[in-house]
């Protein structure tokens, strides 16, 4: 049995996808592990914070970064996500 084959579409795509994971995977690792570090290192600032419906109110600056960090995460995945949706219906 032969194995199925992806749309040429998805391969055309794939170097930019692939580019915009590494990319956001890098901004929310970033994100994260700089909210790690300022929540251990007691940096405070009083914050309040609505996205997509979502809201998070907190004193410590690191835990509203990492919250974006994981925000961030979210959305890019996705996208990503929809848009091999998006590229395989294509045919």
């Amino acid at each position: 049995m032969p194995e199925p084959q992806a749309p040429p579409d998805i391969y055309a795509g794939k170097p930019i996808l692939i580019a915009l994971g590494c990319l956001g995977t890098l901004v929310a690792l970033t994100l994260v592990v700089g909210g790690i570090y300022l929540a251990t290192a007691d940096k405070f600032a009083d914050t309040t914070m609505r996205l997509f419906g979502t809201e998070l109110e907190s004193t410590s600056i690191g835990v509203s970064m990492a919250f974006l960090g994981a925000i961030v995460t979210i959305v890019v995945f996705r996208s990503i996500l929809k848009a091999l949706r998006h590229l395989a219906s294509l045919r």
